[in-house]
Order: C-alpha cells, then sequence, then structure tokens
C-alpha cells in the first residue's frame, strides 16, 4: 500500500488530475495504470514491476502463479482454503501457498488466505506483455475461481440451516466476484452460481440483491444458451419470484406469464416445469388479490399434476396445499 501510494502522488504531481480521476483511470486501464509513476521517477518501484519480480523469483514453483491468478478474483479477506483444494495435489499447494506467503504476495491462517487488494488488482489486470499476467491465464484463473464458488454449495440445500453458514462463505467472494467481471465474461457456472446464491438470499429476505443475482443468471443464460433454454427459462421464472417478493406484483405476474408461455411452447403442456409455472402464477395472482383467476388456475393446475405427476409427488402436493388455503 505505499507504493501504491507513492506512485498515485507521484502520478496525481505532475498531471494535476484529481484522485477520483486517477481511480477511474485505474479502473479503466489498469494494465497501463499499475505501471505508470512519475517523470523521473524509478520505474522499478511501480506496483506492476515489484510483482513481476516477485513473481520471477517464483517462477520455479509455477503452481505459486496459478493460485495468485485465482485468488485475486475473491474478496480479499478470509478466503477459505478449501476454495483451492482442487487445484493440485496437497503438498504441491502447500508448497505454493508457503512460497506465495514467505515473499508476502498473501497472509496465511488455519483455514484462510488474505491477499492485499492491491496485489489482486496487478494480477487481475492482462497485459500481452507481461508472462505473469497473459490474458488467457488471467481468463482461466477467472473461471478456477467461479467453479471453485459454484462447487462449494452444489449439492447443499439452501433451504436448511446447516447449510447456511456454507453460503454466507461463499456470498462475498461471488460479490468480489461480480465486482470485476462483466456480463460479456460470465459463464453458465457464472450463471448457475447467481441463481443458487439468489435462491439462498430471497430465502434469507435479501430481496434486492437476490433480484440482481437472477437477473444477471437470467441474461447470463439467455446469451450462453439461448432464450428458450431450459435454464434461462428457469432463471426468468427466478427473477418473477423476487419481483412478487419484492411486491412487484405488476413485473411479476407479466414476467411469470411470459415464461409459462414459453415453456408450454418449448417444453409442452404437461412437463412438470411447465405445471411449476402455472402454480406460481396463480400464486402471484393470489397475492395480487384476484382470487377467481388464482383459485380455477390452482384447481387446473392440480387436475393436471395428479393426472401427470401422481397425488403424492411433491409439486401435486404444494398445489394442493395451495389450493386449499384459498378455498377453507
Amino acid at each position: 500500500m505505499p507504493l501504491a501510494v507513492e506512485q498515485a502522488a507521484a502520478y496525481l504531481a505532475q498531471t494535476c488530475i484529481t484522485p477520483a480521476a486517477y481511480l477511474d483511470l485505474l479502473a479503466r486501464f489498469p494494465a497501463r495504470m499499475l505501471t505508470a509513476t512519475g517523470e523521473g521517477g524509478d520505474a522499478g518501484r511501480t506496483m506492476a514491476r515489484v510483482w513481476h519480480v516477485t513473481l520471477d523469483r517464483l517462477a520455479d514453483t509455477p503452481l505459486a502463479g496459478t493460485l495468485l491468478r485465482q485468488l485475486a478474483w475473491y474478496a480479499p479477506d478470509a478466503i477459505p482454503r478449501t476454495l483451492l483444494a482442487g487445484a493440485a495435489e496437497e503438498p504441491d499447494l502447500l508448497d505454493a501457498l508457503r512460497r506465495l506467503a514467505a515473499y508476502s504476495m498473501i497472509t496465511l491462517t488455519a483455514d484462510a488466505i488474505s491477499v492485499h487488494r492491491v496485489v489482486q488488482a496487478v494480477t487481475r489486470a492482462p497485459d500481452p506483455t507481461e508472462p505473469h499476467r497473459q490474458p488467457e491465464d488471467i481468463t482461466t484463473a477467472r473461471d478456477a475461481a467461479t467453479t471453485s464458488l459454484a462447487e462449494a454449495i452444489d449439492g447443499h440445500d439452501y433451504l436448511l440451516p446447516v447449510s447456511w453458514p456454507r453460503y454466507q462463505t461463499v456470498l462475498p467472494h461471488t460479490q468480489a466476484l461480480l465486482d470485476h467481471t462483466t456480463p460479456d465474461t460470465h459463464t453458465p457456472t457464472t450463471c448457475r452460481l447467481l441463481d443458487q446464491l439468489g435462491l439462498y438470499l430471497a430465502d434469507q429476505g435479501s430481496i434486492a440483491t437476490a433480484v440482481t443475482y437472477f437477473t444477471h443468471a437470467s441474461r447470463g443464460y439467455e446469451d450462453l444458451l439461448g432464450a428458450d433454454h431450459p435454464d434461462t427459462l428457469s432463471s426468468r421464472n427466478n427473477v418473477a419470484h423476487a419481483y412478487e417478493l419484492a411486491g412487484d406484483l405488476g413485473r411479476a405476474i407479466s414476467l411469470y406469464e411470459a415464461t409459462l408461455a414459453d415453456r408450454e411452447r418449448v417444453l409442452g403442456l404437461d412437463h412438470p416445469a411447465t405445471l411449476v409455472s402455472r402454480n406460481d402464477l396463480a400464486g402471484a395472482y393470489e397475492s395480487a388479490g384476484d382470487l377467481g383467476r388464482a383459485i380455477a388456475l390452482f384447481e387446473a393446475t392440480l387436475t393436471d399434476c395428479e393426472r401427470i405427476l401422481g397425488q403424492d409427488h411433491p409439486t401435486t402436493k404444494t398445489v394442493r396445499s395451495n389450493l386449499a388455503s384459498l378455498t377453507d
């Protein structure tokens, strides 16, 4: 940090721009600004140059650079060491972490890793002229970070309290990943991660953030897989659910209706996902006070659920319960 402040101060003094303008340049042109120094300054005393020299000294442990590039995409503090568990065999992983810590690139505890924000910023900035920051390596590291976060919550039910600490651990690192990426860099894994966290956040009452995550996921799926892909339709239904929870029933109903129409067209009238959409739309009608439409749709959906899924299927039971709550 002292080096970063020294470098920024020299640049500000000679260019006569504001700190806010410097931060904007740093965000838009990270590779250039991380090497920029004042006229007559020591080119060897820039953040990028010191970082480069350190990685050169660790070149005989290539895994060290790989891990540092992955760590750059997480929040700077309290990164669970388990997020790196699949990166290499344990002895190699421990040796790489030991060397990074010895050169003060990271700070280690028994369970977690911290990386200074400046180190992360340099590490994330692709530069074709820098052997340790090749664009394809930066992309590979970002995707590895995304996969690790998604795998950390895969198979863990967001409705069960035993799973909540795991979701809470992943959340700040997912937010950091989202803050440092753009929609055009999202992958299906990114979308799956955001959808899963959106479900957890909605259940926990963090509706605004859930809407943001669901929206990112839905748009990402549509760009990557197409508007009619089942994952796109499921994610769009999640967006509608979040709007309903937020009390924006107009947008929720409109989106539920559009998603139901698309599911009927793409998947068919009897597909389980279509039946779920019909139940969700009926629930939104109920929330809006349109009980006539809600009851009629619940009744029709229940009949189809019993015919297609059976009396004891969870979806059938849910629809039956929803209908009973309106007609008792």
